[in-house]
């Protein structure tokens, strides 16, 4: 640990996983450091990144919440965090504003152990973002990492057989204090029931904005509804079962849990398999967790070929 730290500490690059993707990270202090997440990443440097925190109090540091505010945050999530949520919080006065959105920065009190290990190693919150090609699939091992970014200037931290690791990127949302509203802003594991289940007798009401961060994944093969040669297949349970080395299902039961941990992995190895089209199985339920990958699977499908949902999952 004590390397990446000092990798850290010089204005170096990590990449470390969590319990949703890997992540890329530099130190909060660290200008260098942070420039360099957008040029490794090749992103423009107008998109907002995440801070992440050891604990509750480290957050007060990096926002700037009125007492009865931090606190209404903290009885609102404390059955959440540490864990898969990201919060925008308006940001501390000292906090750049060309990592965050508008007035507000995206919070992250994570619950892998590698990742709180290192966060309290370092005593200091780093700024984050996925450890991937810039609008491509996220990363969930270190050998994605080195495929999309190299390891050339970037140290890259190896998952434990302990860190859990549920395999999409966490849920966002913005906690609007003065009309008492959470935004949901993107879908995750933690889902707006789980959130609803919070809200007890509070005056907080839960509203959906799913396009309000705009996020765009692309992959490079097309999309087709029908079973032809040169088609790889996705499958949901068992319904597209052949012996076809280029067939993958997200769950052999259906289950959506395992789907999620699975998902990047095979849509990246769809995507580079030697096939010409991806044929996706994955139906709509009334499940949230469904709900969850049916959204990202929208929009890797819209923002690579433009085509409706009808007419591609199955």
């Amino acid at each position: 640990m004590n390397k990446y730290i000092e990798y850290l500490e010089n204005d170096g690059v990590i990449a470390f996983p969590t319990e949703t993707v890997y992540e890329l990270g530099a130190l909060l202090n660290s200008k260098e450091g942070i420039n360099k997440l957008y040029k490794f990443k090749k992103m423009p440097n107008n998109i907002p990144l995440s801070i992440y925190c050891k604990d509750l109090d480290q957050v007060r540091t990096v926002t700037n919440l009125s007492l009865n505010e931090f606190n209404v945050f903290k009885n609102l999530m404390m059955k959440f965090l540490p864990g898969p949520i990201t919060i925008l919080l308006k940001k501390a006065d000292y906090i750049d504003s060309s990592i965050c959105l508008n007035d507000k920065v995206l919070i992250r009190i994570p619950s892998c152990g590698s990742t709180e290990y290192l966060l309290n190693k370092i005593n200091s919150p780093i700024v984050c973002t996925t450890a991937n090609k810039y609008q491509y699939v996220c990363s969930t091992n270190e050998n994605h990492v080195i495929k999309d970014l190299g390891h050339n200037e970037i140290k890259i931290m190896k998952k434990k057989k302990n860190d859990f690791q549920i395999g999409i990127e966490s849920t966002i949302i913005d906690i609007d204090f003065k009309n008492n509203i959470i935004n949901i802003l993107r879908p995750g594991f933690i889902t707006k029931n789980m959130i609803h289940s919070i809200l007890n007798k509070s005056d907080f009401r839960i509203i959906e904005k799913y396009d309000e961060l705009n996020f765009i994944c692309r992959i490079k093969k097309g999309f087709t509804n029908k079973v032809k040669e040169n088609t790889s297949v996705i499958d949901f349970g068992l319904e597209y079962l052949n012996d076809d080395n280029h067939y993958y299902t997200l769950s052999e039961n259906n289950n959506n849990i395992d789907a999620m941990y699975n998902f990047y992995e095979i849509i990246r190895s769809a995507d580079e398999d030697d096939n010409k089209d991806i044929l996706i199985n994955y139906k709509k339920s009334e499940n949230q967790l469904n709900f969850v990958l049916y959204n990202k699977l929208k929009k890797i499908i819209f923002y690579t070929n433009k085509y409706s949902l009808n007419k591609i999952l199955r």
